[in-house]
């Protein structure tokens, strides 16, 4: 999995388009149709794990890769 992250992160740095990409690699079925959108999120529509991912603080990380 890591590496097919990988080379999606260097198509996306190269300048292809996300939703292509999205549609071609994506393993949620419910955004893959649309290009990997996710459409308006309302704080009650997410479950506990996915509220501390997105909206708590983390700790700072080292860039693996430079633009």
């Amino acid at each position: 999995m890591k590496p097919t992250a990988l080379a999606i992160l260097e198509q996306l740095t190269a300048g292809a388009d996300f939703a292509q990409l999205a549609l071609q690699y994506s393993l949620d079925p419910s955004t893959r149709e649309a290009g990997g959108d996710l459409g308006w999120v309302a704080l009650g529509d997410l479950i506990q794990k996915e509220v501390e991912t997105l909206f708590l603080p983390c700790p700072p990380m080292p860039a693996h890769h430079s633009l």
